[in-house]
């Protein structure tokens, strides 16, 4: 109630602001309400969670100064929003200091300057909306009048970061008249305790689609492994994407390369790589030789799996499915597979089934969309059926279930892994990272797929298109990061505290796959909360 509440206060303020704007607009004058901090200077500041997508004409808040929480092996971050009061555009620099404990350690960061993108209209929201994460370091911004523009900080520990606070100041030079316009300063605690290098939570996700490799410079490619050697362009940009999405703690659908290469070894034994894909050949002989690879190295075994065929939903499907399976089961005896599904009810030789019946023993990896979970029985039925878990979100669900899509609260990125392990659901399945195919170019449009589901199969931006010779990544991608290191709390707090711990502390979050929290500062709250209980139990082990 008081998140609906608080929401709707801050879209009434809005829109007056906007009225009150446009009032004295219309007889020559120009005010601005908007910032909070320095009313009496040419700009505001306002820091705000990292969760928070701040819209560019919003009203600034109270926030004089924040304080990020980690563990070790862990990255979290905040923004702060910058604001021109008055005049048409001023010429600035942001600079941020090392964050340096009192032993002077310093602490790791990054500063990425928030990119607005064309997205969806919401009821009141403008249709540019913060996704992009520019790599910013410290050179000249042109703030324009009136137009909020956040930057992203983000801290990072390693499993070696001594626990303790580190603190950064944070300075904005003005260019035009050479002063410092104001300086604060930023705050992160690092918990006693590390995320293990091996996710929890497992992960698969795309990398595919032609504007892919036309928007980075690559125009005659036929796609990832067009060549067995690895070493082609389209390989080679595959692999630093590839790359890119592991540092985030995500796996991709494909090896940078073939599974028969010996530089694929790597790869597969990497603690980091939660899965991979088989390829599904139509050569038997092939088939069997990728299998019988994988299949000698236990763990290699059980991250590999074979995805032939998508969301089957009707009996011709489902038949076909009967028997690709049937022929994994000749050539590849103990195979493991995912099928995603969106569809539970299925009519197969004139009775009625489920997906999970039929998937049962073939595939035993069962990945459902996420919005069948509020299917009475459905819960129990995975359950029962002794496989291993994943979900999936796409283009669905919509409506207030938590997804990636680019018009969604920030929280719903995260909070969406809260929901997971509330499930008991191992994994997230996600079609793609970089389809850029309907839109042309994400930079300027991100309708990725339909008009409601923007950002649909995008995390990250090409960064050759604005002159950077690495992916950009998305505040989105930063969200799923960051929610899979909150799996990575929970999973480490049932182990300490107990499974009626985790889920009492979930439930504060999150009651239901569409009743949860809106509130970033609530969220953050309970997150500190858990952190704080985890360090605490640790100490005690």
């Amino acid at each position: 109630m008081f998140d609906k509440l608080a929401t709707v206060c801050k879209q009434i303020s809005l829109l007056l602001l906007v009225s009150i704007q446009a009032i004295f607009a219309a007889i020559g004058l120009y005010i601005d309400v908007g910032g909070v901090h320095g009313l009496r200077t040419d700009f505001a500041y306002d820091f705000a969670y990292s969760t928070e997508k701040v819209t560019q004409s919003e009203l600034l808040g109270y926030n004089k100064t924040f304080t990020m929480h980690l563990a070790k092996n862990e990255r979290e971050a905040c923004q702060i929003v910058l604001r021109n009061r008055y005049t048409g555009i001023k010429k600035v620099s942001l600079t941020v200091g090392e964050f340096k404990n009192s032993d002077g350690v310093i602490l790791p960061a990054q500063v990425f300057e928030v990119r607005y993108i064309l997205g969806g209209k919401t009821v009141i929201e403008y249709q540019n909306f913060p996704d992009a994460l520019v790599p910013y370091s410290g050179g000249q911004i042109g703030l324009q009048k009136q137009i909020n523009q956040p930057f992203y900080i983000e801290v990072r520990s390693t499993k070696d970061t001594p626990a303790g606070v580190y603190t950064a100041t944070i300075t904005l030079n003005d260019l035009e008249k050479e002063t410092v316009a104001f300086e604060t300063t930023v705050t992160a605690e690092v918990w006693d305790f590390a995320l293990p290098e091996e996710p929890a939570c497992e992960t698969s996700m795309g990398i595919f689609g032609s504007q892919f490799y036309a928007l980075n410079g690559i125009t005659a490619s036929t796609g990832h492994q067009s060549s067995q050697t690895g070493n082609t362009e389209a390989d080679l940009l595959y692999k630093q994407y590839y790359d890119f999405l592991l540092d985030h703690k995500v796996s991709a659908y494909s090896l940078p390369y073939d599974i028969m290469d010996p530089r694929a070894d790597a790869y597969m034994s990497d603690p980091r790589v939660t899965s991979f894909i088989i390829p599904h050949s139509a050569d038997d002989q092939a088939l069997q030789s990728y299998y019988q690879k994988v299949s000698g190295n236990p763990i290699w075994k059980s991250k590999a799996y074979f995805y032939p065929i998508d969301e089957p939903s009707n009996e011709e499907q489902y038949s076909s499915y009967i028997a690709i399976t049937d022929r994994l089961a000749r050539l590849c005896p103990g195979y493991n597979m995912a099928t995603p599904f969106f569809i539970n009810d299925i009519a197969m030789g004139g009775s009625q089934s489920s997906s999970v019946e039929l998937q049962k023993g073939r595939s035993n990896i069962l990945c459902p969309i996420t919005d069948l979970y509020d299917t009475k029985g459905f819960k129990e039925s995975i359950k029962a059926s002794g496989s291993r878990s994943w979900w999936y979100v796409c283009c669905g669900p919509t409506g207030d279930y938590c997804n990636l899509h680019m018009t969604n609260e920030g929280l719903r990125h995260r909070i969406l892994f809260w929901q997971q392990k509330s499930h008991d659901v191992q994994g997230l399945l996600y079609w793609d990272t970089v389809y850029w195919d309907k839109c042309d170019n994400p930079w300027y449009n991100a309708q990725t797929w339909d008009a409601n589901s923007y950002g649909d199969g995008s995390l990250m931006y090409p960064g050759k298109t604005i002159g950077i010779d690495s992916p950009v990544a998305s505040v989105r991608l930063k969200g799923v990061t960051n929610g899979i290191e909150d799996f990575e709390y929970f999973t480490m707090a049932e182990q300490l505290l107990g499974r009626d711990y985790v889920n009492k502390v979930i439930a504060k979050v999150t009651k239901s796959l569409t009743n949860y929290t809106k509130n970033d500062k609530t969220f953050d709250n309970i997150r500190i909360e858990l952190g704080n209980a985890i360090a605490a139990a640790t100490v005690q082990a």
